[in-house]
């Protein structure tokens, strides 16, 4: 009963540091630009459905790069290598093999993500009408709650990672970075 306990347990830390690990070594990416010139009655900022970002570190050095464009504005960071995974998004839902494309990218961008996502600091803004050098970035971390409840199975709800948001405020009528309304 002991050795039988004792394994459970074994296995129980075992997950448990699978998930710590994995939490910490995987992450995925949502930049938004919030401008001010696109400001309405009812809500303080838009937000630009065509734009170019590169983050960048203190030194003002390129650490990850991506683009945004209609028709929802969404802005997706490419890996180097590997590129933006949403040239894989039709083909995942439709064949095996644009799948397996898709979370293979995937795989490879939130692995590279926590590797430079805590210098960011600014980030350049290239917008239609006009180009914004040293955009401060709001970089905010989400942590999954892997050690509440989580089970490495795929229609469970999968392996844990971090979350990260990225902000940009900006004013285009002016091509000027903003502070956040």
């Amino acid at each position: 009963m002991r050795k039988l306990l004792a394994f459970a347990l074994l296995l129980a830390a075992g997950a448990l540091a699978w998930g710590y690990w994995h939490v910490t070594t995987h992450a995925s990416i949502q930049v938004s630009i919030h401008d001010c010139a696109l400001r309405t009655p009812t809500q303080s900022y838009g937000q630009p459905l065509t734009a170019r970002v590169t983050l960048l570190d203190a030194a003002g050095r390129p650490l990850a790069a991506g683009t945004g464009s209609k028709p929802y504005g969404v802005i997706w960071i490419a890996h180097p290598q590997a590129g933006d995974c949403t040239r894989f998004g039709s083909q995942a839902s439709t064949n095996s093999d644009g799948r397996s494309a898709w979370d293979q990218c995937f795989a490879t961008t939130a692995r590279w993500i926590p590797t430079w996502i805590g210098r960011v600091r600014f980030a350049t803004v290239e917008l239609p009408n006009c180009r914004i050098d040293k955009v401060p970035a709001s970089v905010r971390e989400y942590g999954d709650t892997w050690w509440l409840w989580w089970v490495p199975l795929p229609h469970i709800g999968g392996a844990p990672y971090t979350s990260y948001d990225v902000v940009l405020t900006v004013d285009s009528a002016h091509c000027l970075a903003a502070s956040h309304p």
